[in-house]
């Protein structure tokens, strides 16, 4: 799957970062939000690195929880996971599967 994409968010980190270097097209852009990606390894690859910090903003989450619940904006499920298999739906991730957030039920 080398060289196949413009542009990957990592939101994992770790092993998960270090391989998304590798999905790139050169040229490529990736974008973390866990840690600063590593500048050396992105010349390596060719591509552009950068890290994304998200700060928090009560008035916009907000304004998101209303159109959420107004019907506004939907999210896509992908799939549902007892509170007891987080594990499992964590590891999930790794495989392939319909586009979606995986959701935890807590009842």
């Amino acid at each position: 799957m080398r060289g196949r994409f413009d542009v990957v968010i990592d939101t994992v980190g770790g092993n998960v970062l270090d391989g998304s270097y590798g999905l790139l097209r050169e040229g490529g852009r990736l974008v973390t939000l866990g840690a600063p990606p590593d500048q050396e390894l992105a010349g390596r690859h060719k591509v552009r690195a950068m890290f994304f910090v998200v700060e928090p903003d009560a008035g916009e989450l907000a304004r998101l929880a209303e159109m959420a619940g107004t019907g506004r904006m939907r999210t896509m499920i992908s799939q549902t996971f007892p509170l007891s298999q987080g594990r499992l739906a964590f590891e999930s991730g790794g495989r392939a599967r319909r586009p979606g957030k995986t959701v935890l039920a807590v009842r």
